[in-house]
């Protein structure tokens, strides 16, 4: 096992341990709930070590990553014809599977095709994802399988109608292109003219996308009001009463209308809804569940993941590494995507091979 895979699972592992005492004593989780809890957390890391360990060719990674993905792509293009095809109406047909009952009435409400996801946004952090790694592979072989790959879940994320999955997508490739190779003043002045190029032309491709996705207007709307207020609200007072370790859940309400008592509005829109308790902030969820040691050991998590990526040898492998790591990162802001369930991000680390190459 790499060193840098040691380090990476050890602040891994002292974070799930830490969340599962707090869940337990904090929380007042059942037992059993925070076992499985530490379980679900766990197998991601496992799944790095045990590629490493067993040396998995990284073309077989990649090639089973897409055959994985086949079925998940499938159902969302029989989701542009249909939103009652989803995977949920099949698992029904056995008795011994349940399947979440409001995911056809979701998907019809909302017109959001969720692929074999229960809601919307899992689908598209996965479309995003998947983009990119499409996008470095194409790189890679030259293969046009991959131009196919990518136009299609480009049309697909379109139809998640999720914001930070579509407008994130660009800034992510670019900062991973700009930092995964050595610079030059060509690449520079290249790199900055596209980047002024898309800002000039933002409305011009906001629009494109809008008639598709009429709920990705690129603004701060009711619904992200809601979102962006209830997370600084609960996380400020959070910290005011209980820096170290945060609040028991049952007070996260609470949390969030003293801090909207004492800080007053802070974000102004036309049509704003009632604050509820969200987890759609990383940040924020790891303030109020886990305080501030939650969100040092959650950082040095990121960092060492950080490092990792940054130590791989061959820049094609580090561009779609960082892609994927900043895109998850920035998705995080508005949608907590829990980065401690994403098998799709642990099994990509242990793609390439990396300066220090030590293992222990």
């Amino acid at each position: 096992m790499r060193k840098s895979t040691k380090i990476v699972a050890f602040w891994a592992f002292l974070l799930i341990l830490y969340r599962f005492f707090n869940d337990l004593f904090l929380h007042e989780w059942t037992i059993v709930e925070c076992i499985y809890e530490i379980m679900k957390q766990s197998l991601p890391v496992l799944l790095l070590i045990s590629i490493e360990y067993l040396q998995i060719n990284n073309k077989k990674i990649i090639k089973a990553i897409f055959a994985a993905s086949f079925v998940q792509i499938l159902f969302g293009i029989a989701q542009l014809f249909d939103y009652k095809i989803t995977i949920f109406n099949y698992l029904t047909h056995f008795p011994f599977l349940s399947a979440p009952e409001s995911t056809e009435s979701y998907m019809i409400r909302s017109q959001r095709i969720c692929g074999t996801e229960a809601i919307s946004i899992g689908f598209a952090l996965f479309l995003g994802i998947f983009i990119i790694i499409a996008i470095a592979a194409y790189f890679r072989s030259r293969k046009t399988k991959y131009i196919l790959y990518i136009i299609v879940c480009s049309i697909l994320i379109l139809y998640t109608q999720t914001r930070s999955a579509i407008y994130g997508i660009v800034p992510s490739i670019l900062i991973a292109y700009f930092f995964s190779n050595r610079s030059s003043f060509k690449r520079i002045l290249s790199y900055s003219l596209v980047v002024l190029l898309l800002f000039i032309g933002f409305n011009t491709i906001e629009k494109s996308i809008l008639k598709f996705s009429p709920r990705s207007k690129f603004e701060i709307g009711p619904n992200t009001y809601t979102k962006l207020s209830a997370t600084i609200y609960g996380s400020y007072a959070t910290l005011k009463v209980s820096p170290l370790v945060g609040m028991p859940r049952s007070k996260h309400y609470s949390m969030i209308r003293l801090g909207a008592e004492e800080l007053g509005e802070i974000i102004n829109t036309k049509v704003k809804y009632g604050l509820t308790e969200t987890y759609h902030n990383i940040i924020g969820f790891y303030i109020k569940n886990y305080g501030l040691i939650g969100i040092f050991l959650f950082s040095a998590l990121i960092f060492h993941i950080y490092k990792k990526i940054i130590f791989k040898l061959d820049s094609r492998t580090k561009f779609m590494l960082l892609g994927v790591f900043i895109y998850f990162i920035q998705y995080a802001m508005l949608h907590n995507n829990a980065l401690m369930y994403s098998n799709f991000l642990w099994i990509l680390l242990a793609i390439g091979d990396e300066r220090n190459n030590l293992t222990v």
